[in-house]
């Protein structure tokens, strides 16, 4: 049976502290990495909140607009529609017809 000498148990060391550091950095990559997850998901739910309350105001300004118009054709609608002179008299008599 082979027993290590202390240079083995020193090489082992360095390579465990050596594992211990990359997992380490790679604690603080996940955790950066969460954090920035954390953040874009926040930005995101702003994002569509804003969106949302952007199409109520369009929506309330579209109706508003409607209203208005509706509002200004009804009398339109409601008043007859004029009628076209038709010349009586002398008038219809000196109206000559268009030459086509």
């Amino acid at each position: 049976m082979h027993i290590p000498s202390r240079s083995d148990v020193v090489r082992i060391a360095k390579v465990a502290s050596m594992l211990e550091e990359r997992i380490l950095q790679q604690e603080d990559l996940v955790l950066g990495l969460n954090d920035q997850l954390a953040r874009l998901e926040r930005e995101a739910v702003q994002a569509r909140i804003e969106a949302a309350q952007a199409r109520i105001e369009l929506r309330d300004t579209l109706s508003a607009i409607r209203a208005d118009l509706g509002r200004m054709s009804a009398p339109a609608l409601a008043a007859p529609p004029a009628e076209a002179a038709v010349p009586t008299g002398s008038a219809a008599r000196s109206a000559k017809p268009k030459a086509r």
